[in-house]
Formats: C-alpha cells, structure tokens, sequence
C-alpha cells in the first residue's frame, strides 16, 4: 500500500503550470505521468480481498480479472510507444483496450451467466476449425490430433460440451455466438454512455483494420499530383492520452469495487489523478492548440 500511496501523493499538490512552458516539456511531464499511472494500475489489479477469495478467483470471476490485466497491459504498451512517438503503433492498443473497458463493466454488471457465455462464445472459431477438422480422413496426423485434443481439453476446464457449442451454432444468425446474443454497440449502450464510442471504438476501427482513412492519415505523403509511401511515424501529444488514462483509471475503479477492495483512500486518489489527466487537454489546447478561424 505504501507504493501506491507514494504514486497518489506524488500528484496531490502539483503546479502543472511549472510543466508545461513548452509543449515538449507538457508532452514529457505527461508521459512520466502516464508511466505512474501504469505502475499503479499493474499494483491496484494485484490486489485482492483474502476474506472474499481466499482461493483467489473461480472461473466465471476470472473473466472480469483477465479483462482487467489485459487493460494494464496493453496500457503500458500504450504509454512505451507515446513515448516513442509513433502514433500509428500506439493507435493500435485504443480499441482493444476499450472493448476490454466495456466487457468488463459489462460482465461485473451481469453477473455469472453472463460470465460463462463470455467464455462460451469464445469457442467460435475454434468450433468452426473442428468441424473442418472432422471431415478430413486422417485424424491420426499429428497435427489434427494435436488440435483436435486442444480443444477437448479447453472445454473440459471450462466445463463445456462440444452440444454446448452447437447449440450455440444452432441460434439464430443475428444471435449466436455473441455474448448474450447482443452486439457491441447494445453492450456498450447498457453500461456506458456514447460519448466515448465513435471517437475511440470507431475511430480505433481505423487503425485495427487499415482502412483508407487510416492509410491516409499515417502511411501516405502527397507530392504534387501523387502519393508515395510515408515510412516516419506521426508525432504523439498529450491530447491522445486523455481518454485512454480515463479508461484505465474508470477501470480500476469498477474491479476494485467489485472485488471488494476499494477503499476511501483509493477512490479518491484515483478520481484526482483521472480530474488531473484530464486538465492535460485543456492546457494543451489553451497553449498549443491550432488557431481556428
């Protein structure tokens, strides 16, 4: 506790005026800030109330502890690549980590069968390559065994049947395999407001899927009437971070209130570092920001 204490009391009393005489210096600060925030975020998800899980978590539980891990982990990936000021790498973490964000509200809302469908229709694709596998004639290759043992082998820690999956197949098309048969948008809409959605679930899209906007955007230079390949990386600032250490930050106070381990200390040290990030854009904007006519 007294790491995560040091972290809280390092920004209580912070003047981020005397940081931000420069863009560069605000950019830099913000960083160090961001790292801070990883490191509390990698100590917060460690912690764990004995008395509630004194065998830490069971199955359906993990799902919600998973999700929270792969937060902070692509978090501080996040942060290494800000750092490095490749925009169009660090672009790539936004909207895994916000599907994470979502589900995980979702799933702590929900409740246990919603729990265990997560896990279920996680068996999509690998229910699809078994009933490839299945057809061919020699199940004895290695390689078909090899996979063919996997999966059995996955449904028997999660305690499904191979009818589990087809009956999950067997749902109607706009149903199956979602979880609880709802699209991302309808989760997204049950447990968060949209403002978030387009601008990091949609624009996200961009980056995961190379589409032209994206192309254009970071790997792509005009010179006179032509194109030619742009093999730079765009400049990060502060600016992108903002929403992103909100996430985390709104994150951890969901899992820590779930699992019982949120205290007053806690809560209130994470409001004030999220209230402090969140004035990084306002003063970035005030100092730096493009004159619009």
């Amino acid at each position: 506790m007294n790491e995560i204490t040091e972290i809280f009391n390092k920004y209580s009393n912070i003047d981020l005026s005397e940081f931000s005489k420069t863009e560069i210096e605000l950019n830099e600060f913000v960083i160090k800030f961001s790292k801070d925030l990883g490191e509390l975020i990698d100590l917060l998800s460690r912690v764990i109330n004995h008395e509630t899980h004194p065998n830490y978590y069971n199955l359906n539980e993990s799902t919600i502890v998973g999700s929270i891990t792969r937060i902070v982990k692509f978090y501080q990936e996040y942060i290494k690549y800000q750092e490095l000021n490749k925009q169009e790498i660090q672009s790539l973490f936004m909207r895994p980590m916000y599907e994470s964000f979502i589900i995980t509200k979702y799933l702590i809302k929900n409740g246990t069968e919603s729990q265990e469908n997560f896990r279920l229709v996680s068996y999509r694709a690998r229910y699809q390559n078994f009933k490839k596998l299945i057809e061919l004639d020699d199940k004895e290759h290695p390689i078909i065994k090899r996979q063919l043992i996997k999966l059995e082998t996955k449904l028997n820690v999660d305690g499904f049947t191979m009818e589990d999956l087809e009956i999950e197949n067997n749902k109607q098309y706009n149903k199956k395999w979602r979880l609880d048969g709802k699209s991302f948008r309808a989760i997204n809409s049950e447990v968060d407001n949209d403002d978030l959605y387009s601008f990091i679930y949609g624009v996200g899209s961009d980056a995961v899927h190379g589409n032209w906007q994206e192309i254009i955007n970071f790997h792509l230079t005009r010179k006179e009437n032509g194109y030619f390949g742009f093999l730079n990386y765009e400049k990060c600032d502060c600016r992108v971070i903002v929403p992103m250490n909100s996430i985390v930050l709104e994150s951890l106070l969901e899992f820590m209130n779930w699992n019982k381990c949120l205290t007053k200390e806690i809560e209130n040290g994470l409001t004030k570092m999220n209230k402090f990030s969140k004035s990084f854009y306002t003063i970035w904007e005030e100092k730096f920001g493009e004159t619009l006519e």
